[in-house]
């Protein structure tokens, strides 16, 4: 093994007074990560057909595939423009009986699918629908209090977009393989609730380094210090962000313009 001895500052002045600069960069993101061989499955519309049995994992109330996020239709994609296309993120009753029925129709989308972030946009596109059963069963609307109503937003608000950034932080968890299986299997099915709620209730600040992610809210995560049912409750939870997580475990992923928002936001010690 051979020892490089150097000094940064040092060399970093010489090469300024030669009219250069030393900067490094933190390359996160390989070619070959997990992530992105698993997204090439998916078409150019960010959509997997299913033909055969495939592997999907409930955890929190949402699907995953491959440690990927997913909405699930079936075969309604195909459906004429302007039309209403149901679109399943949890285990449902309609998405277990399609799934024991029409399963050679199943269809796995990305939230990040073009079909989702143009609906809105485009006056001509399809309009997607969220099932109202999967949606009860991750309690996205909070429906055990009625108080909270006013405060939320509602069914026909519902954005893709919204409800992917609060559980892009947890993909990544599951990416990193940072979870153990008994961890996974007990999450409460209103996860994606307590999830969003907790952050809330933390001011989407990181208790660690104290950056406010609420400008790139994909960036916070939520440990859970004992899991229970329907348990909101901040003392529950720790809130950190996804650059002080990294530091516990290097598999975390950070994509450039996270990168760029943590150097300009993080707090200075």
């Amino acid at each position: 093994m051979v020892k490089i001895k150097y000094n940064f500052n040092k060399m970093n002045g010489a090469l300024k007074e030669a009219g250069a600069e030393l900067n490094f960069k933190y390359k996160f993101n390989n070619p070959n990560f997990y992530k992105n061989s698993i997204i090439s499955q998916f078409n150019e519309d960010g959509m997997l057909t299913v033909n055969n049995e495939i592997e999907i994992n409930f955890f929190g109330g949402l699907n995953f595939y491959k440690n990927l996020i997913v909405l699930a239709s079936f075969n309604e994609f195909k459906k004429k423009k302007n039309e209403e296309i149901l679109i399943h993120f949890s285990k449902c009753e309609d998405y277990e009986l399609n799934y024991e029925k029409k399963t050679h129709e199943l269809n796995l989308h990305l939230p990040t699918s073009n079909i989702f972030q143009d609906d809105i946009k485009n006056k001509n596109f399809q309009k997607h629908k969220p099932c109202e059963k999967c949606l009860k069963i991750i309690n996205w609307n909070n429906i055990n209090k009625a108080e909270d109503w006013s405060r939320r937003v509602i069914l026909e608000q519902f954005s893709v977009k919204n409800f992917y950034e609060h559980i892009l932080p947890f993909q990544k968890e599951l990416i990193a393989n940072i979870h153990k299986n008994d961890f996974l299997v007990n999450l409460p099915l209103n996860f994606a609730r307590i999830n969003e709620v907790i952050k809330a209730q933390k001011k989407w600040t990181c208790e660690v380094c104290k950056i406010n992610t609420s400008g790139m809210k994909q960036l916070l995560h939520i440990e859970i210090k004992n899991i229970l049912k329907d348990n909101i409750n901040s003392s529950n939870y720790n809130s950190i962000c996804t650059s002080c997580l990294k530091h516990r475990h290097n598999e975390i992923s950070l994509n450039k313009n996270e990168i760029e928002f943590i150097k300009q936001f993080k707090p200075k010690t």
